[in-house]
């Protein structure tokens, strides 16, 4: 009976031998060699990055230039003297800083979009105080004043910032700081505006 089954036997043998060969091959191939199977090397494990939990408790909002010669400067100042983590805040970073509060009529599209990021960030957290941080030697400034016959007016500028912000917020406290560079201008420090001098020279 068997002698009478080979001629069926044999050949379909081949078939399971060679598809288990051809299998490997393209097993090795998908392994060793994507790039023959797939026609491009496969794309690598996409990377994924965690979630950055919201305080539901954020009450302050930052405004501040992103000029890079304070950005550390501001960073410190931030954590180590307003005490505020970076879940804290509210950060609002635009070229100028408050200029744009102060100068809205030389610079409209500045004034703008920070009363619209500061309106989106009272919409979604209870923010009861708005941080204002100027700094001296801003390039922003170098289209709008003559630098020789104003060389502070950032901090001019703060009280007309407070002003404006006052008047729309009214229920949300204020705070003013201004950044100085030392003799050396190798550091940088921040003072507070106090509230008595930006009432009165606002007034």
């Amino acid at each position: 009976m068997f002698e009478s089954l080979k001629p069926v036997l044999l050949p379909l043998a081949g078939l399971v031998l060679g598809g288990i060969f051809l299998g490997s091959i393209i097993l090795i191939n998908m392994r060793f060699f994507p790039k023959n199977v797939y026609g491009k090397k496969r794309s690598k494990r996409r990377r994924t990055y965690q979630v950055t939990k919201t305080n539901p408790n954020l009450a302050t909002v930052v405004i501040r230039c992103y000029d890079r010669r304070f950005r550390t400067a501001h960073h410190e100042f931030i954590r180590k003297e307003l005490r505020l983590k970076a879940k804290d805040f509210y950060p609002i970073k635009v070229a100028g800083g408050p200029a744009g509060l102060a100068r809205q009529e030389q610079v409209p599209d500045k004034y703008g979009a920070i009363m619209k990021d500061i309106d989106l960030a009272i919409e979604n957290h209870k923010i009861r105080e708005i941080i204002i941080v100027a700094h001296e030697d801003c390039r922003f400034y170098d289209k709008l004043v003559d630098r020789k016959c104003d060389p502070y007016v950032e901090k001019q500028d703060l009280p007309e910032a407070v002003r404006v912000l006052l008047e729309k917020y009214p229920n949300v406290t204020i705070r003013a700081f201004y950044g100085r560079f030392t003799g050396n201008k190798r550091r940088i420090f921040f003072e507070e505006i106090s509230a008595a001098l930006l009432e009165q020279t606002a007034t």
